[in-house]
């Protein structure tokens, strides 16, 4: 209404005019923006819902286990009514700002990606789906981890690889928190027994021809290989999917240089060589839910899917849970492929249930691990009660406790940091019905005490879901590590005391001071952008554990719910991570090193109808039956089909609405957008010429 009154009565316009048609103009598009913010949290129910859950959550998380953090309490909360009134109001001002942010994404997420993917700053490196691009790829992944590969030479081996080390050079069985030795075995399960024999092996060879430092070393590189190859796949599926080469050249970076993925690759532990492989098996779920589970139906594809899951199985105990647990729920959602489902898993069960009980363990005489871990955050939370209320536990209560763990221990072993002391006592012969006699205390007390059980459990488990801590930097290596082993075995009268000395006096490797200062500014440096503003929040590990994947679930429910069995293993993967012992950051690097995938899977889901036309792009065949990676391509078409299945269509009906609420249609590219999206997702139309084909 302003142009048009300075446009008929002001044909010469003065300089006041033009600046109050800039004013004008600003308003308009302020007041359209507002409009359609508003419009994406109030136009459609079920929409508004869904933002005001997920931003709840994130409000809830932050005003109830923040103080956990901080204090180790929430009595700052509970302790009085202002108290909880204060917490009332923050959650009320959290949710509100959140939704809004959240709509915002909402509103504009589709524009900024139309207008990101006209870049490519690098049109020279290329992310095909074949090998020779993958191997490119990771080869610059390999050339960017060179820093850190030679200042760590031969590599960090912190205390679980020592503990390693020591078993398959002779100390026999030790458990994993290395409080005791157990007799009559030559290694333990403790620790997954395939990592174990694979460093060993490794070590083993070096020390065989005259260098122990090699054999640390070769472990080491092979760590780098396995992991850069991974995380390459990971690059090149994403651009196979739909990415535009911009994001795919962020995801190379964030690979080669975020310093936690970087320093985790020449650091030993089995969560190490776990999460690269986690991040292919998603890569698996996410052309099962692309292609609607026809995928399943390719027999090569079965083959591959149940070799990585027995992996995982095998590279860390809660892995069989994720994978078993992810097909059954996937069977449910994808019902006419539920043989071949059950199918994938069963060499994973099989092996894990069955040949290394029954067969590998009795033949090697390993010594399988305990069920200690599960009780880990039961025996925190009884801790806790027993000390903030000593009295709760009178004779039978004790004796009830004292049947699975010492109760000396756990009256004063409650600590904020891990809940292995706790655990690593745990009586291994104890029976099922003291187990249970047991659980049935910690339920009961469990209702009389719930506030000593929040803060017993998330004294834990807070890191995962408050943005305050971050990633960690393992760079512990050579002789100085072991005597952790040394002052343990010292103190336990019934373990072979000279045996285990005469082994540390045998290891060597490692101690390397010229490094040292090197190393010291590397880690310095990593330690300092951490505390860094705003920068500091991407350093943080509950961005990556619980920020990031409940945003990508929110974008997935809101516009694209076909998507939503993706998020089935990063569900379990999570509720594993809440019962850890610790939270270590090593233990959330699946969900860092899987951002990229569902970051594209999100992006993805903004892009209705589009989507599908990028899904398809190629052929209706699977986008891993490409013949660069050995899957056949005769005759195994999968859903290649451009009609959208139900949840789409009230996903699409939903747009529409939100187009007429915010005054735009938002569930239609223009020309010329759709036009860069296709050239940017198509590589067979890039000026470049190159094509994903091999």
């Amino acid at each position: 209404m302003c142009k048009t009154y300075l446009t008929v009565h002001s044909p010469c316009l003065s300089t006041t005019d033009v600046f109050l048609e800039q004013i004008c103009e600003i308003m308009n598009r302020i007041r359209a923006t507002a409009i359609r913010i508003f419009g994406t949290l109030f136009a459609d129910r079920r929409r508004t819902v869904i933002l005001l859950v997920l931003s709840a959550l994130f409000a809830l998380s932050n005003v109830f286990v923040q103080p956990v953090f901080y204090r180790g309490s929430i009595d700052q909360i509970t302790s009085s009514a202002q108290g909880w009134i204060t917490a009332l109001v923050q959650i009320l001002g959290l949710t509100v700002g959140i939704a809004v942010i959240l709509a915002v994404i909402c509103a504009f997420g589709r524009r900024f990606f139309v207008w990101i993917a006209r870049f490519n700053p690098l049109p020279q490196l290329t992310f095909g789906w074949h090998k020779r691009s993958v191997l490119l790829v990771a080869a610059v992944i390999m050339i960017l981890w060179l820093p850190w590969i030679i200042i760590y030479f031969p590599g960090s081996a912190p205390y679980d690889a020592i503990a390693q080390i020591y078993q398959m050079h002779g100390s026999g069985a030790l458990r994993p928190e290395v409080y005791e030795l157990t007799l009559g075995g030559w290694i333990s399960n403790s620790h997954p027994v395939l990592h174990t024999l694979i460093l060993g092996a490794f070590f083993e060879l070096g020390h065989a021809l005259g260098s122990q430092d090699l054999g640390i070393f070769m472990y080491t590189f092979f760590q780098c290989l396995v992991r850069a190859v991974s995380f390459a796949a990971v690059c090149c599926y994403i651009r196979r999917i739909g990415a535009p080469q911009l994001f795919c050249l962020l995801a190379l970076v964030f690979f080669g240089l975020f310093p936690a993925i970087s320093t985790s690759s020449v650091v030993i532990f089995k969560d190490h060589l776990y999460s690269p492989l986690y991040a292919i098996y998603l890569i698996f779920i996410i052309e099962i839910v692309l292609s609607k589970g026809e995928v399943l139906g390719i027999r090569k594809f079965i083959i591959g899917l149940s070799i990585i899951a027995t992996l995982l199985a095998l590279l860390k105990h809660p892995g069989i849970y994720i994978v078993v647990g992810s097909a059954v729920l996937l069977a449910l959602v994808y019902r006419r492929q539920i043989k071949s489902l059950l199918v994938s898993v069963l060499l994973p069960i099989v092996t894990v249930s069955v040949l290394l009980p029954f067969v590998v363990f009795p033949a090697l005489n390993i010594v399988p691990a305990g069920s200690q871990d599960l009780f880990g955050p039961f025996f925190m939370q009884t801790a806790k009660v027993i000390k903030d209320h000593p009295e709760a536990m009178g004779p039978e209560e004790r004796d009830i406790i004292d049947q699975v763990v010492p109760y000396r221990v756990i009256a004063t072993g409650y600590s904020v940091m891990t809940s292995d002391y706790l655990k690593g006592n745990f009586r291994q012969n104890s029976t099922l019905s003291q187990k249970l006699d047991y659980l049935l205390l910690w339920l009961r007390q469990g209702f009389e005490y719930p506030k000593e059980y929040f803060e017993g459990y998330f004294v834990l488990e807070d890191s995962w879901i408050v943005p305050l801590d971050g990633w960690e930097v393992y760079d512990l290596i050579g002789p100085h590590h072991q005597l952790t082993v040394i002052d343990v075995v010292g103190h336990n009268n019934r373990l072979p005391q000279n045996k285990a000395r005469d082994i540390a006096g045998d290891l060597y490797f490692g101690y390397h001071p010229e490094l040292t200062q090197a190393k010291q500014f590397m880690r310095d440096t990593f330690l300092h952008t951490r505390t860094v503003p705003v920068i500091g929040f991407f350093y943080s590990v509950a961005t990556y554990t619980f920020y990031f994947p409940l945003l990508f679930l929110g974008v997935v429910l809101l516009n694209r719910r076909s998507f939503l069995p993706v998020f089935l293993p990063v569900a379990l993967s999570f509720m594993v991570l809440m019962v850890s012992p610790m939270a270590m950051s090593r233990y959330a690097l699946p969900f860092l090193e899987s951002t990229p995938l569902l970051f594209t899977l999100a992006i993805l889901a903004f892009l209705q109808p589009q989507t599908r036309a990028m899904l398809h792009l190629h052929s209706s065949k699977s986008h891993l039956s490409e013949p660069g990676f050995g899957i056949s391509n005769q005759d195994d078409s999968i859903a290649g089909s451009a009609t959208p299945s139900a949840s789409d269509q009230d996903n699409e009906g939903t747009r529409r609405t939100d187009s007429v609420a915010s005054g735009s249609d938002t569930s239609i590219i223009d020309e010329k957008d759709s036009a860069v999206l296709d050239t940017a997702s198509n590589p067979k139309r890039r000026a470049s010429g190159i094509t994903t084909e091999v």
